[in-house]
């Protein structure tokens, strides 16, 4: 199970996760505060679904299966034993998620037009956006191991869990511009708007280890990924900047109803992913039950790793209007 062994078959992890095609949905809403169609306030909220990514393996011995990691006291790969020939068997259950969701309110400010008050059905229109957005982005990763001993002369069963839960939320204020051009019942909507603000993130790593070992049971702060030098709810607040653009073509199916079809694009500089919080860099004189005396370095060890995150998609939809 040691990386860069012959034989050594990664089975899951080693690449990305969480990255596959996701629905999610997006309303707007808003109304004129004049009748010339000058001034104007609009809401939004959007959200995309939430994604899961679970993995699940388990052995009788063989093949031998195991997780990798570098050991701290020798600066090299090595691996954890979750099933061997005549010692142990057992299974390693996996799950990623993600979730991104954001809401948002803006003035809307008519800053030049072509073609009539409101532009009829010939025309153009170019506004200016002012506002306030949220965006949140949650993320968390576990990891289960079952383990039974084999030797009939040492009865015991282990149970080992680690959680690492990332949460990122923006607030920040708004601007942007957009453009609107309507030719018989066609339209062409262009946006492209930047949030600056602040990214809280909250980083959370558990870990423990259940033990039944000749009938006596045990249950211990630690599981393999998660130790007493990383376990812990850690904040931190960073600068982030929000930058989205999109186009939007519309054909008018009725004198108030819409049909649309567009392309989105969201980033954010700055948020926790569960990912990245992990130190596969691990001191296995702290695997529970620590070794007494303790020594060696104090990994895992934790730093809140901020990173920039963006989606991007396809939008149908249907819009009404007075």
């Amino acid at each position: 199970g040691v990386l860069g062994q012959p034989g050594t078959e990664v089975l899951y992890g080693g690449e990305g996760l969480i990255d596959d095609l996701r629905s999610g949905g997006r309303l707007r809403f808003g109304g004129w505060l004049d009748g010339c169609q000058n001034y104007g306030l609009e809401g939004e909220y959007f959200g995309l679904a939430n994604q899961s990514d679970d993995f699940y393996s388990s052995s009788e011995g063989d093949p031998i299966l195991a997780r990798p990691f570098v050991n701290a006291l020798t600066d090299s790969q090595d691996a954890e034993l979750v099933a061997y020939p005549d010692l142990i068997a057992g299974s390693v259950t996996t799950g990623a998620s993600s979730t991104l969701n954001s809401a948002g309110a803006r003035f809307r400010f008519n800053l030049l037009r072509h073609g009539g008050c409101d532009c009829g059905m010939e025309g153009s229109r170019f506004d200016l956006l002012a506002g306030y957005r949220y965006l949140g982005l949650s993320e968390g990763i576990s990891v289960r191991e079952q383990l039974t001993s084999l030797n009939p002369l040492v009865p015991a069963t282990v149970d080992i869990r680690d959680s690492f839960d990332a949460r990122s939320d923006f607030h920040g204020g708004v601007m942007g511009m957009l453009y609107e051009r309507r030719q018989s019942r066609w339209s062409v909507v262009v946006l492209a708007k930047v949030a600056l603000g602040n990214s809280h993130q909250v980083v959370t790593v558990n870990g423990s280890t259940d033990r039944v070992i000749s009938g006596e049971a045990d249950s211990l702060t630690g599981g393999f990924l998660a130790q007493r030098t990383n376990i812990g709810r850690y904040d931190d607040d960073q600068f982030a900047v929000v930058p989205e653009a999109g186009v939007t073509l519309g054909c008018d199916l009725t004198s108030c109803l819409r049909a649309t079809f567009g392309y989105s694009f969201v980033f954010i500089s700055s948020v926790a992913r569960a990912g990245n919080q992990i130190d596969t860099v691990i001191n296995p004189n702290l695997l529970p039950p620590e070794s007494d005396p303790f020594f060696g370095p104090l990994r895992p060890g934790f730093s809140l790793n901020d990173s920039g995150y963006w989606a991007q998609g396809l939008a149908f939809g249907l819009e009404w209007r007075r």
